[in-house]
């Protein structure tokens, strides 16, 4: 029976385990709409890039590549992920009427609801039993792993997922090579929900196919007598599903390289391996209440441990074992491969030792390379596990006693124990809205609509930062406003931070070529700056005109010592001169820290020095700044295998201070006698 054809009678479980998701995790993650998932960073950026759509599609914006915010940049969409797939969704619910944040609760609701539907209408086409498809369903859309993602919003639509496995499983157990072209289709489709899942996705999929080819050699044969049998309409169908799907992928890819190479951005391997799963990542579920003391015990100094959380959850990985152990001849072939596609999605992405086929085969691929968080896969992990999870229950179902039965429908009850006692990353609806109010207060009643908003805040730390640039590039959305504020994935050349002490036209100060066609003199975007204070500056700003004197750096002294947190140094910076030092350059050419860690004989001029940090405003006359570092799994690689940490400072675009007078700080973490000690972690 075809799920077309399934009275409501025959998805009762269906129903009751997606109402169940829907209240022990998605309604909660909303707060029963009092609440936005994820903190007031990433979500609220998800929700201007989601406005920018509808400002686009109501005409209200200009160019659909470049938002009105990091003016006067040009095709700034591109610094992350663009919502194309989704976006429209969100619209819909902006031109009924919802507000912007009821629009963004609802688009995150529906897209949740919308994994646990889809997945359960592939699970019941492959033949599962109702009650082994709600499991196996509820498994893929609220898998541990998969909830602490509710911040990063762009990741929530996964529902092509389930449906491009399907068809391209069709295509190939039946010899349908139509059906390939249509999950060819669904991956473009996933490609312009996410980018991150729709390479994920290919991988997943390049897996499964490779993998069927391998265990039944006749699929392949099977699959050509297919293509013979096809009649000239399919087979014009689907050359035209191929083509077009490559052609979006291809076109979305390319876009992207362009922009970033224009950009000059660029994953370094650093940044990359950082994120690569690692074994104890599979262990690590710290928002969990019924594992977090056990998963505190691994992953100890984990660089960007909140990314790392990726226990699926024990009662799906119990399930899918028992799955793969006790399938049957129906559903041996597909537990072999869920089974084996999942064993080689961790194998290549694990990072282990010093080594990971990911950054050997993958890292360097046009258009993939600039995937950072590749611990996000375990978002399509899920899926092979659901099925699994299914196989396991189905067969449960088929025992001729009653008590496999009720062990089924126990078994199924479980897997939602561990979603329910999730804590919820979420914030207050409230505190999104006294943000905007706060900016309101102090919004002059009447200004220019040629303005160019800027927000600026007295900066105390890392997350004033991130809020100020989004209270602007909301407010100014609201508006209709362009702004030099801007939040995303990437930023633009010279982007300081919005203190309001410091001078904002280093924000504009990139080659032309950076900029919009049609963007004005850098003198009359400064006439058109519309400054908002949230605080006044304390104090008089020192601004770094032009290059440093080259005479007050031989008194600069680095020193750097290890850090009580794992991964991590202090540099001290020390101005030893009489006089105070700018660090801030309205010409993009700020004092930065930069480090290396370097064979201890390498010369200054040798090696990269790639990292940078910003420094405070200002370096007052004999005082120290202390600036904490923390290394990426390759540097650490590298101290112990004998490396040495090197640091120094930078003006940008001017001078090496260590080749003006300055000594370089160095440390390494080994004795004389050669017994090496990592750098000291709790």
């Amino acid at each position: 029976m075809s799920p077309k054809s399934m009275p409501l009678s025959t998805i009762k479980y269906g129903f009751i385990f997606c109402v169940l998701g829907f209240l022990v995790y998605t309604m909660r993650s909303v707060g029963w709409f009092s609440d936005v998932p994820g903190d007031l960073a990433d979500s609220r950026f998800n929700n201007v890039i989601l406005e920018h759509l509808y400002l686009w599609v109501t005409g209200r914006a200009d160019d659909l590549w470049s938002p009105d915010f990091f003016y006067p940049f040009k095709d700034t969409l591109a610094f992350s992920d663009n919502h194309f797939g989704t976006g429209p969704l969100y619209v819909l619910f902006r031109l009924i009427g919802f507000d912007r944040i009821t629009a963004y609760q609802i688009w995150f609701v529906v897209g949740i609801t919308l994994n646990f539907v889809s997945s359960y209408y592939v699970l019941r086409r492959l033949g599962f039993s109702d009650l082994a498809a709600a499991g196996g369903a509820f498994a893929f859309a609220f898998a541990l792993s998969n909830l602490p993602n509710e911040g990063h919003s762009q990741l929530t639509f996964r529902f092509a997922v389930p449906l491009a496995l399907l068809f391209l499983w069709e295509g190939i157990n039946l010899g349908k090579p139509l059906r390939i072209g249509v999950a060819a289709a669904l991956t473009a489709y996933q490609f312009l929900c996410s980018i991150y899942l729709g390479v994920f996705l290919v991988y997943l999929l390049g897996l499964v196919a490779l993998i069927c080819f391998l265990f039944r050699p006749r699929d392949i044969r099977r699959l050509w007598e297919g293509l013979k049998k096809q009649t000239i309409a399919d087979s014009a169908k689907l050359v035209t599903l191929l083509v077009l799907s490559l052609a979006v992928v291809g076109a979305l890819l390319r876009t992207y390289s362009h922009i970033g190479s224009e950009y000059g951005f660029e994953r370094a391997d650093g940044e990359v391996i950082a994120m690569l799963p690692r074994l104890e990542s599979y262990l690590i579920a710290d928002r969990s209440s019924l594992w977090q003391s056990i998963s505190a015990n691994f992953g100890l100094g984990l660089s960007h441990r909140h990314e790392h959380q990726m226990f699926f959850g024990l009662m799906l990985i119990v399930g899918a074992v028992l799955g793969f152990l006790m399938a049957q001849k129906t559903y041996r072939h597909l537990a072999n491969v869920m089974a084996a596609s999942l064993l080689s999605l961790i194998f290549l992405t694990l990072y282990f030792g010093s080594y990971s086929p990911y950054v050997l085969f993958l890292q360097h691929v046009p258009g993939v390379n600039a995937i950072r968080a590749v611990v996000r896969i375990d978002l399509v992990m899920a899926l092979p596990l659901g099925v699994l999870v299914a196989v396991f229950l189905h067969k449960l179902q088929q025992q001729r006693s009653a008590g496999g039965r009720v062990a089924a429908l126990g078994f199924a009850g479980l897997l939602l124990v561990e979603p329910a006692t999730y804590n919820t990353i979420s914030t207050p609806r409230a505190q999104w809205e006294e943000r905007q109010r706060a900016v309101d207060a102090v919004f002059p009643a009447q200004y220019s609509e040629n303005a160019i908003l800027y927000v600026t805040n007295q900066i105390n730390w890392v997350g004033d930062y991130l809020y100020t640039e989004l209270d602007g590039m909301i407010a100014a959305q609201d508006r209709d406003l362009k702004t030099i504020n801007g939040y995303s994935g990437n930023f633009p050349p010279g982007h300081i931070q919005p203190n309001n002490c410091w001078p904002f036209e280093s924000r504009f100060a990139a080659p032309e070529a950076l900029k919009r066609d049609d963007a004005p003199p850098e003198d009359e975007i400064a006439s058109r700056i519309l400054k908002i204070e949230l605080k006044p500056c304390e104090g008089d700003a020192v601004i770094l005109t032009g290059p440093i004197d080259f005479a007050v750096i031989p008194n600069m002294r680095l020193e750097v010592r290890p850090r009580d947190e794992a991964n991590s140094v202090v540099a001290s910076v020390h101005n030893g001169n009489d006089r105070d030092l700018a660090t801030v350059s309205p010409e993009g050419k700020s004092i930065k820290l930069s480090w290396r860690v370097v064979p201890p004989d390498t010369l200054p001029s040798e090696g990269e020095w790639s990292t940078r940090m910003e420094l405070s405003d200002t370096l007052e006359a004999g005082t120290t700044l202390e600036v904490p570092i923390r290394l990426d799994p390759v540097m650490l690689e590298k101290l112990r295998a004998g490396g040495q940490l090197q640091v120094s400072l930078v003006q940008e675009f001017v001078t090496w201070f260590h080749d003006r007078g300055m000594q370089i700080a160095v440390y390494s973490p080994y004795n004389e006698d050669g017994s090496g000690q990592r750098v000291p972690s709790k």
